[in-house]
């Protein structure tokens, strides 16, 4: 009986979990635009967003706009780090030279007149721009609770069970 209160507490959802944040920045240039959301993909409207440099000095603070969108534009090439506060108290940081969601600095020349260097640039931004949405969505994806995800761990908590309940009748 004990065996059975534990498994429907393990299936019963607390309300103790608080929602997570999920944080998402790109570079396009020298702006830096990023996305801030919950866990279930719910936007993070008016969130105070602040902008440290790498001395962990604040430079200018932001705030999400109703899409959960906030835009910096960097004066100088130093490294930048955010740290975003809901009104109902979640925070999360983010490092923009932490692994692969490091922020690629690069400079272009802009109206020097040679349409190569210019279409070059368009392209660039606009391959910025999607790799910043697929790699959000690879996110999603990578953190995202699945049916097969659920299923299997049923399983494996039915197969822990009644390896338990075997090794009771062998010993009965």
């Amino acid at each position: 009986m004990r065996i059975l209160a534990i498994f429907l507490l393990v299936l019963v959802p607390s309300p103790a979990f608080a929602h997570g944040l999920e944080l998402f920045v790109n570079a396009e240039g020298n702006d830096l635009i990023g996305s801030v959301t919950y866990d279930d993909e719910k936007v993070v409207a008016a969130a105070k967003v602040v902008v440290y440099d790498e001395n962990d000095q604040e430079l200018t603070t932001l705030t999400t706009d109703p899409e959960g969108m906030f835009r910096y534009t960097r004066v100088d090439d130093g490294a930048v780090h955010f740290k975003v506060t809901t009104a109902d108290g979640h925070s999360i940081t983010y490092d923009g030279n932490e692994g692969e969601e490091e922020i690629e600095e690069y400079a272009h020349d802009h109206g020097d007149g040679d349409e190569d260097s210019d279409l070059h640039h368009e392209l660039e931004h606009l391959l910025d721009h999607e790799i910043g949405k697929v790699r959000e969505d690879i996110y999603r994806l990578e953190h995202t609770t699945r049916f097969h995800d659920v299923v299997g761990g049923i399983g494996y908590i039915v197969g822990v069970l009644g390896f338990i309940a075997f090794m009771k009748s062998r010993k009965g």
